[in-house]
């Protein structure tokens, strides 16, 4: 009994995820399985019989059991309609199974350590797999929900979407930019002490590079930014996707460019972009992990 436990979870995958990306009947299979493997082991514990088996009986009560209990926990926790919790350095928030859809909150840098784009990696494989399965089963397309807060990680994020899906020619500006911007830090850096930059607003030196990838992702298909902008009087305006090829998207686009230049406020924004375009953004982070 403990040899056919053990062999079937030496056959589960390395890269198996849990129970997440499967049918209802399926977990329930399951869950019976295991809801009747632990019945039995019961049985065979308070069998008189068995009671002078210290050895098994320590395995079964100590090891087995608990691993059951484990297991079933996590089938139960992720039926279809359970909410997932998602944590991966910085980058915290929830799958939700009814929508397909995953809300991330991205926490300023500085608050539980450094923001690393290979912990965005990780949670885009992961929910690359979720959203592909909850999509064939007829959820729809996955949706990102991105929202990250503060100068350093607003331009991480927003150069990653450039890099990956924005427009060629702007985006080797954007680095043409960045370039600029290298050297002259290099020179400065000969003669005087760098100033200590606030995490919570952009540095001026990197305002063109940073508008440079904006403007290469306009048009992008899948892909929204809203900006958190002061002043905002409606949820329209709140809402406008800056990146709409349209006038009120370009209107949203300029606020954003002027706030941001004119260190109005905290940068913040809302970035939702469609699952489909995870494998460019994948490719692109491959290429720099």
């Amino acid at each position: 009994m403990i040899a056919a436990y053990n062999d079937a979870e030496d056959r589960v995958p390395e890269d198996f995820d849990g129970y997440k990306h499967y049918s209802n009947s399926y977990i329930d299979a399951q869950l019976q399985r295991l809801v009747t493997l632990d019945g039995f082991i019961t049985a065979w514990i308070n069998t008189p019989a068995n009671r002078d088996n210290g050895y098994a009986r320590d395995i079964l009560e100590k090891q087995i059991k608990p691993n059951i209990a484990r297991d079933r926990t996590e089938v139960q926790n992720n039926r279809v309609g359970a909410n997932v919790p998602i944590s991966q350095g910085l980058i915290h928030g929830t799958y939700k199974w009814a929508d397909n859809s995953v809300d991330l909150h991205v926490a300023p840098k500085g608050e539980g350590g450094e923001f690393s784009i290979a912990d965005i990696a990780v949670v885009l494989r992961k929910m690359q797999q979720k959203m592909a399965q909850r999509t064939k089963n007829g959820g729809g397309v996955g949706k990102f929900i991105l929202h990250p807060t503060g100068a350093a990680i607003v331009k991480t994020l927003v150069q990653l979407m450039g890099e990956a899906l924005g427009d060629e020619e702007l985006v080797n500006k954007a680095r043409g930019e960045i370039k600029s911007r290298k050297m002259l830090e290099s020179v400065k850096k000969v003669f005087s002490t760098p100033p200590k930059k606030d995490d919570d607003k952009l540095d001026k030196s990197v305002h063109p590079e940073h508008f440079a990838y904006l403007d290469s992702l306009v048009g992008t298909q899948g892909l929204a930014i809203a900006p958190i902008l002061r002043g905002t009087r409606t949820v329209e305006e709140r809402d406008q996707n800056m990146l709409a090829p349209s006038e009120a998207g370009g209107n949203r686009l300029n606020a954003y460019k002027k706030s941001v230049a004119e260190n109005t406020g905290l940068v913040s924004l809302n970035i939702e972009f469609s699952a489909e375009r995870i494998p460019k953004v994948l490719d692109f982070l491959d290429k720099r992990l």
